[in-house]
């Protein structure tokens, strides 16, 4: 077998094994849904990239040639690549973590991948392996079915639901493709169109992938396929010329579709829409409310951190680097969403805050550049790059805006940009060989020329020979240091439970590699650090061990990440544990300033540190703040609450209540801790009643009533109250006197 054709088949089988990485769940590596699928894709694209480039030293036709959808491309990765180096963060920029295995390295091998297929997929190859994707997309589908009875929103095996939303809208429209790519073969070979089998069978593949997509509930991918139907209804609507009547059907559904968008939002209230989940989901949408508000809040906290400067203006953040925005500029009515954003939710807005302007411009050109090669005609293109009809442009068109108008609303992904590169080189495939695109095409480089700059076989034998050396090189360099730490990381996550000793030291091991991960592993010990404090199980001198190390490594972060708040949260945290009241004070104070006192949750640990230091006058000031920042939200009205009572200010706090709830007596735990332990007693009792109220089934709600009641002198009271608990719970039936008794020598309350 010719070498040529032994490469060009690494490439086609790597290619295939691709579209295997939605189902890849690496359950001994940290994130299993991410990471398995991301070093997978990695290391399947460097070694396809390597077959291609020894490929080209042999083959002058696979060379790479430019396109308007190339240069966006090769536009959105050097800009990236600029904000990545300027950015916040840079480490973070390039290499991501193992929570999104995203970054720059992510956005170079996608690059890869794009130049590989583009330029050695034929049409056949094309076909084959999109076949192959929707083949794989039943298989999700049905992983996802499985999830139906035990879960309210299905992610089969990508790990979450906007993730499979997107993965099924882009298979359903691709099917819908290849039947009308069947219609046109079927035309022109003067076949009748009805008799072909295939356009059923991928008739029946989209209709799964929506079946699939309906139980995600993800609306920012319904409302994509719902724009990119509607559009490629308009487009054939408006150019279709030679079957008037495909004309008339495409003009009639776009009028249908308006009728039902109509009559579904004047009847958005009735019990069928209400009672339906995903119907209802549609129909209770509000700017100011729910995840919609919470969207409009964290694009507003984007735009914000932009304008932060000069620089942010110009070259944004950085990729990745999201969580300083998030931090800088929180807004308080988000309290009681994610503490922790990372993402803007919004993927064009979140390049504006990446890599400024040009990024977003960009990252927008592909999704131009791809629609107009999508149409451009030229009756020079080669014979087996066929020109699409119309119907078919169409429907590639409304692929294209159904993948952008769902990300308006969500984040990118791996599998998500996976697709994008995979269908803008097929887009490009076919540009390349249009010779009417102009000095677009003209511009290329010496590596693109037909004449031979090596004349040996020698020489090329040697070039290829260096090439497939490192590309072995970057697949173990680029990989094996996250590999390595993500494994070993699970490890100490499995040791921890029964051999904490030795769990420790794998932490440790985790966190020497010095990878993307090393944050993650370094959180996650302070979080089995917290955890040791409270086992009583565990040695006191391997818990002393615990503290040292997780000490030590979250101040080496904040060293190396001094602008990241979150590290001075973890060491807050961490000394709250181990009774440093002190230093957590220091760190929580840190933490709010850097975020300039906007995170109620970080005001509202920095008061309960300093009530454990001693100073619960500053505690009520600090939730006092936390409260006043948005008088919406219960806990910090009833923390504000708890702070008063801890300075002896009961009536101050009856008004904060009052004010809040309508009512002194709220059913919160904090409220009933700081009652028992102010020994409050009488305005502890009418929660506990109310606690009773709502749970007559289960006795320790009256055991704590009557514990209550003793305490403060009313022992008939508490006799009625075991009484007729005596006559629910056989346990006590008949010794009711001794356990009343029992409770006037103990006190039970708060278990």
């Amino acid at each position: 077998m010719k070498k040529e054709t032994i490469l060009r088949w690494i490439i086609y089988v790597g290619a295939g094994l691709l579209t295997l990485i939605p189902l890849i769940t690496a359950s001994s590596m940290y994130f299993p849904f991410i990471t398995g699928k991301a070093f997978f894709f990695r290391v399947i694209v460097m070694l396809m990239f390597g077959a291609w480039s020894i490929l080209a030293l042999y083959d002058h036709r696979v060379r790479p040639k430019w396109s308007p959808v190339a240069w966006a491309l090769a536009a959105l990765g050097g800009v990236a690549l600029i904000a990545s180096l300027l950015g916040v963060n840079p480490s973070d920029s390039i290499w991501s973590n193992f929570e999104r295995m995203m970054g720059w390295i992510t956005l170079l091998h996608l690059g890869l991948l794009f130049i590989t297929l583009a330029h050695t997929f034929r049409p056949k190859h094309w076909n084959y392996l999109f076949y192959l994707s929707l083949g794989i997309s039943v298989i999700v589908a049905f992983i996802g079915y499985g999830q139906i009875p035990d879960t309210s929103r299905i992610d089969s095996t990508l790990g979450n639901p906007i993730y499979l939303a997107m993965y099924t809208v882009f298979h359903a429209m691709l099917a819908g493709f290849f039947i009308l790519y069947r219609f046109r073969i079927r035309l022109q070979e003067s076949k009748k169109i009805w008799t072909d089998w295939q356009p059923y069978l991928f008739g029946l593949v989209g209709i799964l992938n929506l079946l699939a997509l309906y139980f995600t509930r993800g609306r920012g991918a319904m409302l994509g396929l719902l724009v990119g139907l509607g559009v490629a209804l308009i487009l054939v609507a408006i150019f279709e010329r030679r079957h008037v009547w495909v004309r008339y059907v495409a003009t009639g559904a776009v009028i249908l579709t308006v009728l039902v968008g109509g009559i579904f939002l004047a009847n958005r209230n009735t019990d069928f829409v209400q009672n339906n989940d995903v119907l209802s989901s549609f129909a209770n949408i509000s700017l100011n409310e729910g995840t919609a508000g919470a969207r409009m809040d964290i694009w507003s906290v984007a735009f914000e951190g932009y304008a932060h400067s000069p620089k942010t203006i110009l070259i944004g953040w950085g990729p990745g680097n999201f969580n300083y925005v998030f931090n800088t500029y929180y807004n308080p009515e988000l309290f009681d969403q994610e503490t922790w954003f990372d993402r803007a939710h919004n993927v064009a807005i979140e390049w504006l805050v990446a890599a400024g302007p040009l990024g977003f411009l960009s990252y927008l050109a592909l999704f131009v550049t791809a629609i107009y090669l999508i149409w451009k005609r030229d009756e020079r293109r080669d014979d087996e790059w066929m020109e699409l009809s119309v119907l078919e442009k169409s429907m590639l068109t409304g692929l294209v805006l159904a993948y952008l108008v769902q990300n308006l609303f969500v984040f990118d992904h791996l599998v998500s940009y996976w697709l994008l590169a995979m269908l803008l080189a097929w887009i490009h495939g076919r540009s390349i060989h249009h010779e009417s695109l102009g000095i677009l095409t003209m511009i290329k480089g010496w590596f693109t020329k037909d004449a031979e700059w090596l004349s040996s076989e020698e020489a090329k034998a040697w070039v290829g020979t260096g090439i497939g050396v490192a590309t072995l090189l970057a697949v173990v360099l680029i990989n094996y240091p996250g590999y390595a730490q993500t494994t070993t990381l699970i490890n100490a996550l499995t040791e921890t439970e029964n051999q904490p000793g030795m769990a420790l030291e794998t932490y440790q091991a985790a966190i020497d590699y010095d990878a993307m991960g090393t944050q993650e592993a370094r959180e996650r010990l302070i979080n089995t650090t917290q955890n040791i404090v409270s086992d009583n199980g565990v040695d006191s001198e391997i818990a002393q061990q615990y503290f040292t190390v997780a000490q030590d490594e979250i101040r080496v972060q904040i060293a190396e990440e001094s602008e990241d708040l979150r590290h001075q949260v973890f060491l807050g945290q961490l000394m709250m544990v181990y009774g440093q009241y002190d230093e957590a004070v220091e760190a929580f104070a840190t933490a709010d300033e850097m975020g300039n006192g906007r995170k109620q949750a970080n005001i509202l640990r920095l008061a309960q540190a300093q009530f454990a230091a001693g100073n619960p006058e500053a505690a009520a000031e600090s939730y006092a703040r936390a409260y006043e920042l948005d008088t919406s939200f219960d806990e910090p009205a009833i923390r504000y609450a708890t702070g008063l009572i801890q300075i002896d200010e009961q009536e101050q706090a009856d008004a904060v209540l009052e004010n809040h709830f309508g009512t002194t007596t709220v059913n919160s735990e904090y409220l009933i801790k700081v009652y028992l332990d102010e020994e409050k007693y009488e305005k502890l009792i009418p929660i506990l009643e109310l606690r009773l109220q709502n749970n007559q089934t289960d006795i320790q709600p009256y055991i704590n009533l009557a514990s209550a009641l003793v305490r403060t002198g009313r022992q008939a009271d508490a006799q009625e109250v075991i009484d007729r608990a005596g006559q629910i719970f056989p346990q006590i039936e008949g010794q009711e006197d001794e356990v009343l008794q029992q409770l006037e020598d103990t006190n039970p309350l708060g278990s």
